[in-house]
Protein backbone atom coordinates (compact mmCIF):
# COMPACT_ATOMS: atom_id res chain seq x y z
CA UNK A 1 0.00 0.00 0.00
CA UNK A 2 1.12 3.61 -0.70
CA UNK A 3 -0.06 7.32 -0.20
CA UNK A 4 -2.15 7.10 -2.93
CA UNK A 5 -4.17 4.10 -2.25
CA UNK A 6 -6.70 3.81 1.46
CA UNK A 7 -8.34 0.92 2.26
CA UNK A 8 -11.80 1.28 2.75
CA UNK A 9 -14.70 -1.50 4.30
CA UNK A 10 -18.27 -1.42 4.40
CA UNK A 11 -18.68 1.35 6.73
CA UNK A 12 -16.83 3.74 4.92
CA UNK A 13 -17.21 2.67 1.44
CA UNK A 14 -20.05 5.14 0.73
CA UNK A 15 -18.08 8.09 1.98
CA UNK A 16 -14.84 7.43 0.46
CA UNK A 17 -16.29 5.65 -2.81
CA UNK A 18 -19.53 6.29 -3.66
CA UNK A 19 -20.21 10.08 -2.42
CA UNK A 20 -16.26 10.83 -3.92
CA UNK A 21 -16.07 13.88 -6.57
CA UNK A 22 -13.37 11.93 -8.43
CA UNK A 23 -13.72 8.82 -10.26
CA UNK A 24 -12.80 5.83 -8.02
CA UNK A 25 -11.46 2.73 -9.14
CA UNK A 26 -12.26 -0.04 -6.39
CA UNK A 27 -9.69 -3.15 -5.99
CA UNK A 28 -11.72 -5.56 -4.66
CA UNK A 29 -9.01 -8.29 -3.35
CA UNK A 30 -8.31 -11.34 -0.76
CA UNK A 31 -4.83 -12.17 0.88
CA UNK A 32 -4.79 -15.86 -0.20
CA UNK A 33 -5.60 -14.48 -3.83
CA UNK A 34 -2.30 -15.07 -6.27
CA UNK A 35 -3.41 -12.97 -9.36
CA UNK A 36 -4.71 -10.21 -6.48
CA UNK A 37 -0.63 -9.96 -5.55
CA UNK A 38 0.94 -9.99 -8.86
CA UNK A 39 -1.75 -6.90 -9.56
CA UNK A 40 -1.33 -5.18 -6.30
CA UNK A 41 2.42 -3.37 -7.40
CA UNK A 42 0.36 -2.53 -10.96
CA UNK A 43 -2.50 -0.74 -9.20
CA UNK A 44 -0.22 1.19 -6.81
CA UNK A 45 1.72 2.68 -9.66
CA UNK A 46 -1.82 3.80 -11.96
CA UNK A 47 -2.71 5.05 -8.54
CA UNK A 48 0.62 7.50 -8.23
CA UNK A 49 0.28 8.18 -12.03
CA UNK A 50 -3.70 8.91 -11.94
CA UNK A 51 -3.43 11.10 -8.67
CA UNK A 52 -5.57 13.85 -8.57
CA UNK A 53 -7.60 12.40 -11.34
CA UNK A 54 -8.99 8.88 -10.26
CA UNK A 55 -9.11 8.01 -6.23
CA UNK A 56 -7.82 4.44 -5.42
CA UNK A 57 -9.02 2.35 -3.01
CA UNK A 58 -8.83 -1.20 -2.21
CA UNK A 59 -11.32 -3.42 -0.49
CA UNK A 60 -10.68 -6.87 1.67
CA UNK A 61 -13.32 -9.17 -0.35
CA UNK A 62 -13.21 -11.53 2.62
CA UNK A 63 -13.70 -8.95 5.12
CA UNK A 64 -16.52 -7.30 3.50
CA UNK A 65 -18.73 -10.42 2.12
CA UNK A 66 -22.15 -8.26 2.40
CA UNK A 67 -20.28 -5.20 0.14
CA UNK A 68 -18.88 -7.45 -3.04
CA UNK A 69 -22.15 -9.36 -3.08
CA UNK A 70 -24.77 -6.22 -3.42
CA UNK A 71 -21.79 -5.19 -6.07
CA UNK A 72 -22.07 -8.13 -7.32
CA UNK A 73 -18.08 -9.25 -7.26
CA UNK A 74 -18.01 -13.13 -7.76
CA UNK A 75 -14.06 -13.76 -8.61
CA UNK A 76 -11.02 -11.69 -7.33
CA UNK A 77 -8.98 -9.52 -8.33
CA UNK A 78 -11.88 -7.64 -9.75
CA UNK A 79 -11.51 -3.80 -10.32
CA UNK A 80 -14.82 -1.58 -10.34
CA UNK A 81 -14.81 2.00 -11.48
CA UNK A 82 -17.49 4.31 -10.20
CA UNK A 83 -18.67 7.87 -11.61
CA UNK A 84 -20.69 9.87 -8.94
CA UNK A 85 -20.80 6.32 -6.71
CA UNK A 86 -22.14 4.31 -10.42
CA UNK A 87 -20.69 2.11 -11.89
CA UNK A 88 -18.76 2.68 -15.25
CA UNK A 89 -16.46 -0.07 -15.87
CA UNK A 90 -14.97 -3.43 -14.45
CA UNK A 91 -12.12 -5.37 -15.41
CA UNK A 92 -12.02 -9.05 -13.84
CA UNK A 93 -8.31 -10.68 -13.39
CA UNK A 94 -5.11 -9.86 -14.02
CA UNK A 95 -4.75 -6.76 -16.38
CA UNK A 96 -1.50 -4.71 -17.98
CA UNK A 97 -0.54 -1.48 -17.69
CA UNK A 98 -1.26 -0.76 -21.01
CA UNK A 99 -4.80 -1.87 -20.33
CA UNK A 100 -5.80 0.44 -17.16
CA UNK A 101 -3.83 2.99 -19.19
CA UNK A 102 -6.65 2.99 -21.52
CA UNK A 103 -9.49 2.20 -19.17
CA UNK A 104 -8.41 5.35 -17.17
CA UNK A 105 -8.29 7.78 -19.65
CA UNK A 106 -11.22 7.81 -20.70
CA UNK A 107 -12.42 9.31 -17.53
CA UNK A 108 -9.38 11.36 -16.56
CA UNK A 109 -8.37 12.69 -19.80
CA UNK A 110 -5.80 11.05 -22.31
CA UNK A 111 -2.10 11.51 -22.27
CA UNK A 112 -0.85 13.54 -25.02
CA UNK A 113 -0.72 11.34 -28.15
CA UNK A 114 2.40 13.41 -29.73
CA UNK A 115 4.20 14.15 -26.64
CA UNK A 116 7.67 14.53 -27.39
CA UNK A 117 10.33 12.19 -26.16
CA UNK A 118 12.53 14.03 -23.50
CA UNK A 119 16.23 13.64 -23.95
CA UNK A 120 17.86 10.87 -22.18
CA UNK A 121 19.77 11.85 -18.77
CA UNK A 122 23.10 10.95 -18.28
CA UNK A 123 23.78 8.85 -15.14
CA UNK A 124 27.31 8.11 -13.19
CA UNK A 125 27.00 5.09 -11.50
CA UNK A 126 28.17 5.31 -8.03
CA UNK A 127 28.56 9.14 -8.85
CA UNK A 128 32.41 7.93 -10.07
CA UNK A 129 33.48 7.03 -6.76
CA UNK A 130 35.40 3.67 -5.92
CA UNK A 131 34.45 4.06 -2.26
CA UNK A 132 31.41 4.51 -2.22
CA UNK A 133 30.82 1.33 -4.76
CA UNK A 134 33.24 -0.33 -2.19
CA UNK A 135 31.02 0.50 0.86
CA UNK A 136 27.11 -0.23 -0.61
CA UNK A 137 28.53 -3.99 -1.23
CA UNK A 138 29.67 -4.00 2.35
CA UNK A 139 26.89 -2.88 3.41
CA UNK A 140 24.47 -5.03 1.69
CA UNK A 141 26.54 -7.89 2.33
CA UNK A 142 26.51 -7.02 5.87
CA UNK A 143 22.76 -7.06 5.57
CA UNK A 144 22.43 -10.21 3.78
CA UNK A 145 25.01 -12.00 6.71
CA UNK A 146 22.10 -10.91 9.33
CA UNK A 147 19.47 -12.35 7.24
CA UNK A 148 17.59 -8.87 7.14
CA UNK A 149 16.94 -8.98 3.53
CA UNK A 150 13.22 -9.59 4.86
CA UNK A 151 11.22 -7.06 1.73
CA UNK A 152 12.32 -8.10 -1.15
CA UNK A 153 10.74 -6.33 -4.04
CA UNK A 154 8.36 -3.96 -1.73
CA UNK A 155 7.04 -0.80 -3.56
CA UNK A 156 7.68 1.30 -1.95
CA UNK A 157 11.28 -0.04 -0.61
CA UNK A 158 11.41 -0.56 3.29
CA UNK A 159 14.65 0.51 5.62
CA UNK A 160 13.42 -0.44 8.94
CA UNK A 161 16.40 -0.26 10.86
CA UNK A 162 14.49 -0.71 14.23
CA UNK A 163 13.15 -4.11 13.11
CA UNK A 164 16.47 -5.06 11.14
CA UNK A 165 13.94 -5.44 7.91
CA UNK A 166 15.37 -4.30 4.49
CA UNK A 167 14.64 -4.52 0.52
CA UNK A 168 17.70 -4.41 -1.39
CA UNK A 169 17.20 -0.78 -2.63
CA UNK A 170 16.59 -0.04 1.29
CA UNK A 171 19.41 -1.70 2.36
CA UNK A 172 22.33 -0.16 -0.13
CA UNK A 173 20.95 3.30 0.67
CA UNK A 174 19.09 2.73 4.09
CA UNK A 175 16.42 4.84 2.97
CA UNK A 176 13.15 4.22 1.08
CA UNK A 177 13.28 7.25 -1.20
CA UNK A 178 13.98 6.25 -4.82
CA UNK A 179 14.74 9.73 -5.54
CA UNK A 180 17.51 10.40 -2.94
CA UNK A 181 18.50 7.15 -4.13
CA UNK A 182 19.21 7.66 -7.26
CA UNK A 183 20.93 11.02 -6.50
CA UNK A 184 23.04 8.90 -4.28
CA UNK A 185 24.55 6.54 -5.93
CA UNK A 186 23.83 8.00 -9.50
CA UNK A 187 21.74 4.88 -10.93
CA UNK A 188 18.59 4.87 -12.24
CA UNK A 189 15.46 3.98 -9.84
CA UNK A 190 13.96 1.76 -12.55
CA UNK A 191 17.23 -0.53 -12.84
CA UNK A 192 17.28 -0.53 -8.70
CA UNK A 193 13.52 -2.10 -9.04
CA UNK A 194 15.08 -4.18 -11.72
CA UNK A 195 17.16 -5.97 -10.14
CA UNK A 196 15.01 -5.77 -6.66
CA UNK A 197 12.12 -7.98 -9.02
CA UNK A 198 14.55 -10.43 -10.46
CA UNK A 199 16.23 -11.12 -7.03
CA UNK A 200 12.89 -11.93 -5.55
CA UNK A 201 12.80 -14.99 -7.58
CA UNK A 202 16.36 -16.39 -6.34
CA UNK A 203 15.33 -16.06 -2.52
CA UNK A 204 14.91 -18.46 0.16
CA UNK A 205 11.21 -19.18 1.40
CA UNK A 206 11.79 -19.48 5.34
CA UNK A 207 9.66 -20.84 7.94
CA UNK A 208 10.14 -19.67 11.27
CA UNK A 209 9.17 -22.02 14.59
CA UNK A 210 6.09 -20.24 14.97
CA UNK A 211 5.07 -20.34 11.46
CA UNK A 212 6.16 -17.46 10.14
CA UNK A 213 6.92 -17.07 6.71
CA UNK A 214 9.13 -14.97 4.41
CA UNK A 215 11.52 -14.81 1.71
CA UNK A 216 15.03 -14.28 2.40
CA UNK A 217 18.15 -13.34 0.22
CA UNK A 218 20.65 -15.27 2.89
CA UNK A 219 23.74 -18.12 2.40
CA UNK A 220 24.15 -18.53 -1.17
CA UNK A 221 21.31 -16.14 -2.51
CA UNK A 222 22.66 -13.45 -0.83
CA UNK A 223 25.42 -13.64 -3.03
CA UNK A 224 23.03 -12.81 -6.28
CA UNK A 225 22.85 -8.93 -5.43
CA UNK A 226 26.22 -8.90 -4.04
CA UNK A 227 27.71 -9.86 -7.34
CA UNK A 228 25.20 -7.55 -9.54
CA UNK A 229 26.24 -4.59 -7.10
CA UNK A 230 30.00 -5.70 -7.75
CA UNK A 231 30.02 -5.94 -11.61
CA UNK A 232 28.70 -2.41 -12.18
CA UNK A 233 31.46 -0.30 -13.21
CA UNK A 234 32.11 2.69 -11.90
CA UNK A 235 30.83 5.78 -13.67
CA UNK A 236 28.68 4.08 -15.83
CA UNK A 237 25.40 5.19 -17.50
CA UNK A 238 23.06 2.10 -17.01
CA UNK A 239 20.26 4.04 -18.48
CA UNK A 240 20.02 1.21 -21.31
CA UNK A 241 20.24 -1.97 -18.70
CA UNK A 242 16.71 -2.30 -17.77
CA UNK A 243 15.42 -1.90 -22.32
CA UNK A 244 18.25 -4.28 -22.81
CA UNK A 245 16.85 -6.67 -20.07
CA UNK A 246 13.62 -6.33 -21.53
CA UNK A 247 14.39 -7.00 -24.91
CA UNK A 248 16.83 -10.08 -23.67
CA UNK A 249 13.58 -11.12 -21.91
CA UNK A 250 11.09 -11.20 -24.64
CA UNK A 251 13.33 -12.94 -27.23
CA UNK A 252 14.24 -15.64 -24.28
CA UNK A 253 10.56 -15.92 -23.98
CA UNK A 254 9.59 -16.84 -27.60
CA UNK A 255 13.18 -18.26 -29.11
CA UNK A 256 14.28 -20.22 -26.51
CA UNK A 257 13.29 -23.35 -24.77
CA UNK A 258 10.94 -22.71 -21.53
CA UNK A 259 10.60 -24.16 -18.55
CA UNK A 260 9.17 -27.63 -17.89
CA UNK A 261 8.91 -27.94 -21.58
CA UNK A 262 6.08 -25.15 -22.20
CA UNK A 263 6.25 -23.80 -25.70
CA UNK A 264 4.13 -20.36 -26.59
CA UNK A 265 2.29 -20.11 -29.87
CA UNK A 266 3.64 -19.09 -32.94
CA UNK A 267 1.21 -16.72 -33.88
CA UNK A 268 2.40 -14.19 -30.51
CA UNK A 269 5.79 -14.32 -31.65
CA UNK A 270 5.88 -11.14 -34.52
CA UNK A 271 4.08 -8.97 -32.07
CA UNK A 272 5.85 -9.53 -28.77
CA UNK A 273 9.51 -9.09 -31.49
CA UNK A 274 7.94 -5.95 -32.72
CA UNK A 275 8.17 -4.65 -29.09
CA UNK A 276 11.00 -6.49 -27.73
CA UNK A 277 12.83 -4.15 -31.01
CA UNK A 278 11.78 -1.16 -29.44
CA UNK A 279 13.52 -1.84 -26.17
CA UNK A 280 16.66 -2.76 -28.20
CA UNK A 281 16.38 0.99 -30.01
CA UNK A 282 16.09 2.48 -26.83
CA UNK A 283 18.79 0.61 -25.42
CA UNK A 284 21.11 2.04 -28.45
CA UNK A 285 19.75 5.42 -27.81
CA UNK A 286 17.39 5.75 -30.38
CA UNK A 287 14.48 6.57 -28.28
CA UNK A 288 10.93 5.56 -29.64
CA UNK A 289 7.91 7.75 -29.34
CA UNK A 290 4.50 7.60 -27.46
CA UNK A 291 2.77 6.43 -30.34
CA UNK A 292 5.05 3.52 -31.50
CA UNK A 293 5.07 2.12 -28.16
CA UNK A 294 0.83 2.19 -27.96
CA UNK A 295 0.53 0.72 -31.75
CA UNK A 296 3.12 -1.78 -30.19
CA UNK A 297 1.26 -2.37 -27.03
CA UNK A 298 -1.86 -3.00 -28.64
CA UNK A 299 -0.79 -5.28 -31.47
CA UNK A 300 0.06 -8.00 -28.83
CA UNK A 301 -2.93 -6.88 -26.83
CA UNK A 302 -4.90 -8.25 -30.67
CA UNK A 303 -3.18 -11.63 -31.05
CA UNK A 304 -2.59 -12.71 -26.84
CA UNK A 305 -4.96 -16.04 -26.72
CA UNK A 306 -8.12 -16.69 -23.91
CA UNK A 307 -6.19 -17.61 -20.46
CA UNK A 308 -8.27 -20.56 -19.82
CA UNK A 309 -7.06 -21.83 -23.67
CA UNK A 310 -3.57 -21.11 -23.67
CA UNK A 311 -2.39 -20.17 -20.03
CA UNK A 312 1.45 -19.50 -20.80
CA UNK A 313 1.22 -17.78 -24.40
CA UNK A 314 -1.68 -15.47 -22.56
CA UNK A 315 1.41 -15.05 -19.65
CA UNK A 316 3.92 -13.72 -22.79
CA UNK A 317 2.17 -11.35 -24.53
CA UNK A 318 0.62 -9.80 -21.02
CA UNK A 319 3.89 -9.78 -20.22
CA UNK A 320 5.28 -7.97 -23.35
CA UNK A 321 2.15 -5.74 -23.45
CA UNK A 322 3.22 -4.88 -19.63
CA UNK A 323 6.36 -3.79 -20.07
CA UNK A 324 5.77 -1.78 -23.16
CA UNK A 325 6.87 1.11 -22.04
CA UNK A 326 10.12 3.74 -21.86
CA UNK A 327 12.33 2.49 -18.55
CA UNK A 328 11.33 5.38 -17.31
CA UNK A 329 7.44 4.94 -17.49
CA UNK A 330 8.00 1.82 -16.30
CA UNK A 331 6.92 1.93 -13.03
CA UNK A 332 6.23 -1.58 -11.34
CA UNK A 333 5.22 -3.07 -14.57
CA UNK A 334 8.61 -5.01 -14.49
CA UNK A 335 7.06 -6.65 -11.55
CA UNK A 336 3.68 -7.32 -12.47
CA UNK A 337 5.64 -8.58 -15.42
CA UNK A 338 8.00 -11.22 -13.96
CA UNK A 339 4.91 -12.38 -12.14
CA UNK A 340 2.38 -13.28 -14.68
CA UNK A 341 4.87 -15.24 -15.95
CA UNK A 342 5.41 -17.55 -12.89
CA UNK A 343 1.85 -18.05 -12.76
CA UNK A 344 1.84 -19.02 -16.20
CA UNK A 345 4.21 -21.50 -15.55
CA UNK A 346 3.16 -22.49 -11.98
CA UNK A 347 0.28 -25.12 -12.82
CA UNK A 348 2.45 -26.93 -15.15
CA UNK A 349 5.24 -27.36 -12.92
CA UNK A 350 2.78 -28.32 -10.25
CA UNK A 351 1.43 -31.02 -12.34
CA UNK A 352 4.91 -32.41 -13.24
CA UNK A 353 5.45 -32.73 -10.01
CA UNK A 354 3.10 -36.15 -10.33
CA UNK A 355 2.67 -39.52 -12.19
CA UNK A 356 -0.17 -39.58 -14.27
CA UNK A 357 -1.81 -42.09 -11.65
CA UNK A 358 -1.23 -39.59 -8.37
CA UNK A 359 -2.72 -36.81 -10.89
CA UNK A 360 -6.12 -38.45 -11.30
CA UNK A 361 -5.64 -39.84 -7.83
CA UNK A 362 -5.62 -35.97 -6.64
CA UNK A 363 -8.04 -34.41 -9.55
CA UNK A 364 -10.50 -37.52 -8.51
CA UNK A 365 -10.16 -36.64 -4.78
CA UNK A 366 -10.76 -33.05 -4.98
CA UNK A 367 -13.86 -33.31 -7.46
CA UNK A 368 -15.54 -35.55 -5.13
CA UNK A 369 -14.48 -33.00 -2.44
CA UNK A 370 -15.60 -30.28 -4.33
CA UNK A 371 -19.29 -31.85 -5.32
CA UNK A 372 -20.17 -32.87 -1.23
CA UNK A 373 -18.98 -29.42 -0.08
CA UNK A 374 -21.66 -28.01 -2.48
CA UNK A 375 -24.59 -30.15 -2.21
CA UNK A 376 -25.27 -28.62 1.35
CA UNK A 377 -24.75 -25.14 1.12
CA UNK A 378 -26.29 -24.19 4.39
CA UNK A 379 -23.83 -26.92 6.81
CA UNK A 380 -21.49 -25.82 9.31
CA UNK A 381 -17.80 -25.62 8.54
CA UNK A 382 -17.70 -28.04 11.33
CA UNK A 383 -20.18 -30.28 9.66
CA UNK A 384 -18.73 -29.94 6.18
CA UNK A 385 -15.26 -31.14 7.70
CA UNK A 386 -16.80 -34.20 8.80
CA UNK A 387 -17.70 -35.31 5.38
CA UNK A 388 -15.77 -38.77 4.31
CA UNK A 389 -15.12 -36.75 1.03
CA UNK A 390 -13.20 -33.23 3.09
CA UNK A 391 -11.50 -35.90 5.72
CA UNK A 392 -10.09 -37.53 2.48
CA UNK A 393 -8.86 -34.50 0.76
CA UNK A 394 -7.57 -33.25 3.97
CA UNK A 395 -4.86 -36.63 4.67
CA UNK A 396 -4.08 -35.98 1.07
CA UNK A 397 -3.02 -32.50 0.76
CA UNK A 398 0.06 -32.96 3.58
CA UNK A 399 1.55 -34.99 0.35
CA UNK A 400 0.19 -32.67 -1.83
CA UNK A 401 1.73 -29.43 -0.36
CA UNK A 402 5.22 -31.23 0.21
CA UNK A 403 5.30 -32.49 -3.83
CA UNK A 404 3.59 -28.52 -4.54
CA UNK A 405 6.25 -27.15 -2.58
CA UNK A 406 9.26 -28.51 -4.13
CA UNK A 407 8.01 -27.80 -7.46
CA UNK A 408 7.37 -23.78 -6.91
CA UNK A 409 10.57 -23.81 -5.41
CA UNK A 410 12.16 -25.62 -8.73
CA UNK A 411 10.58 -23.00 -10.64
CA UNK A 412 11.96 -20.49 -8.65
CA UNK A 413 15.46 -21.28 -8.56
CA UNK A 414 14.74 -22.15 -12.53
CA UNK A 415 13.51 -18.46 -12.96
CA UNK A 416 15.89 -16.89 -10.94
CA UNK A 417 18.52 -18.53 -12.26
CA UNK A 418 17.79 -17.54 -15.90
CA UNK A 419 16.80 -14.23 -15.36
CA UNK A 420 19.58 -12.85 -13.18
CA UNK A 421 21.80 -14.11 -16.29
CA UNK A 422 19.94 -11.81 -17.99
CA UNK A 423 19.74 -9.22 -15.70
CA UNK A 424 24.25 -9.28 -15.77
CA UNK A 425 24.50 -9.99 -19.49
CA UNK A 426 22.78 -6.33 -19.69
CA UNK A 427 25.47 -4.53 -17.65
CA UNK A 428 28.29 -5.17 -20.14
CA UNK A 429 26.76 -4.28 -23.23
CA UNK A 430 25.48 -1.18 -21.81
CA UNK A 431 28.46 -0.41 -19.96
CA UNK A 432 30.74 -0.72 -22.92
CA UNK A 433 28.48 1.46 -24.95
CA UNK A 434 28.56 3.89 -22.17
CA UNK A 435 32.25 4.41 -22.55
CA UNK A 436 33.22 2.91 -19.95
CA UNK A 437 36.44 0.43 -20.28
Amino acid sequence: MNQYVIEVGANDFAAEVERSALPVCVDFWAPWCGPCKALAPLFEEMARVYAGRIKFVKVNADDNKELSKRLGVRSLPTLLLLKHGKEVERAIGQQSKSRLATLFDRYAGAMAAMRSVPPAKKWRAFQGDDALKHDTVARVRKHVAADEIRAIGSMPPVADTDQGRYSLIGAASHSSDLERYETRFGIPSHVALLEEFVHVFVADEVQTPNGERYRSLRGATGDYPVRWLEAIPVGADLHSVTPRFLHWLLLDLIDAPLPFGVVVADGIKPAIRQLAALHAREAAGDRPGYMEWKAAREAVAAIAPDRKEDSMSWAVAFCAETVGWPAEELGNAVQSALGSLWFGLYGTAIRQGYSAEQWTERQAAEAAARKKWESNPNASPEVREAYEEIKTVRALQVKWNAIDAAQQAALNHELGERWHRGLMQSLPVATVQAGVQ
